[in-house]
């Protein structure tokens, strides 16, 4: 007996549907791009890398194309050119499949011209237009009890020889005390920032709620079209009431929390979970700290380590309270 045709393609779309089917039962899910390559304009002989990132069900396939024609071994989700001479200019894509379908990337497009290429760390920098985000806060400050209204959060994406970072894979985060500021001046920390594919966010004041980070990142993503700031990793570091933000933060965001280094902390305000105290965390304190920062330092220190966290305590001989 023969079907109707409109029944032939109803049973046909309902074995295809079951085939896509994992052995949980749920639908494989076909991949979608959520940060394309970007293109770039490099130096003879320098690197040249190009990233992809995708949602969808694993496995996913990767293979990069150059001008049309399948690279070999081009198969992650990035492909890095170590030395682009000029037969490497051209356009890039990459083609992600998987059980449910594919999806190819946009071009982007590689061009090599000639440059000077001086090896070393002084081929690292930060961005020097850096991109800053004001938001405002009714927060106060337990120290002085004024309260800030105005936070200033600073964006820095590392470069090499005057090409951005292609890709944001986690951020650092500096948050200061009343005075002074936290950043990496050094050209041996710029070229750490890059290998990791790490950028830099420092914050202008302290006594800040957390969720501001979060809020900043948010705005950051949208203005450089870099989605991936959005739920990127964070390793956060800070001094005094800064020491305290990054208490808070890692305590309020453990599943985004790689390690926290608070130093000299004041009193934090978020309470301790199984969740928080697997993250890794390092605090310092003075010798000759403020008694209440010693006090309270410790005391969390010790709450945590009790229940078996990841934490380790320094002490700076010699040293008095660092704000």
């Amino acid at each position: 007996m023969k079907l109707p045709r409109m029944k032939c393609a109803l049973v046909l779309a309902l074995l295809v549907s079951l085939i896509a089917h994992r052995a949980t039962g749920q639908v494989v899910q076909a991949p979608v791009i959520t940060l394309q390559p970007r293109g770039q304009t490099n130096a003879i002989g320098s690197p040249a890398t190009f990233a992809v990132a995708v949602s969808g069900d694993a496995p996913l396939a990767y293979q990069w194309q150059h001008a049309t024609t399948n690279i070999p071994g081009a198969t992650n989700a990035t492909y890095t050119i170590a030395s682009a001479l000029t037969n490497a200019a051209g356009t890039y894509v990459v083609t992600v499949s998987n059980g449910a379908g594919s999806v190819t990337s946009a071009g982007a497009t590689l061009g090599v011209v000639a440059g000077s290429n001086p090896q070393g760390t002084s081929d690292y920098e930060l961005s020097a237009n850096n991109y800053q985000i004001v938001i405002t806060t009714a927060q106060d400050d337990p120290e002085n009890g004024i309260s800030q209204t105005n936070v200033t959060y600073t964006l820095s994406i590392p470069h090499r020889r005057g090409h951005e970072m292609p890709v944001v894979r986690g951020i650092v985060i500096g948050a200061p005390g009343r005075s002074g500021s936290i950043g990496p001046s050094s050209p041996s920390w710029h070229r750490w920032l890059w290998d990791r594919q790490f950028a830099w966010i420092g914050i202008s004041t302290h006594g800040t709620p957390v969720n501001t980070l979060t809020n900043a990142l948010g705005q950051f993503a949208a203005l450089r079209n870099r989605p991936e700031l959005i739920n990127a990793p964070v390793c956060i570091h800070g001094i005094s009431m800064g020491g305290a933000f990054t208490y808070d933060f890692a305590a309020t965001y453990p599943e985004r929390t790689i390690a926290f280094l608070p130093h000299h902390m004041y009193t934090p305000s978020v309470a301790q979970t199984p969740a928080f105290r697997a993250v890794p965390g390092m605090f310092t304190q003075g010798e000759f700290d403020a008694e209440g920062v010693s006090t309270h330092q410790w005391k969390h220190f010790e709450d945590g380590r009790t229940q078996g966290a990841l934490w380790s305590m320094w002490v700076d001989w010699g040293q008095n309270h660092l704000a």
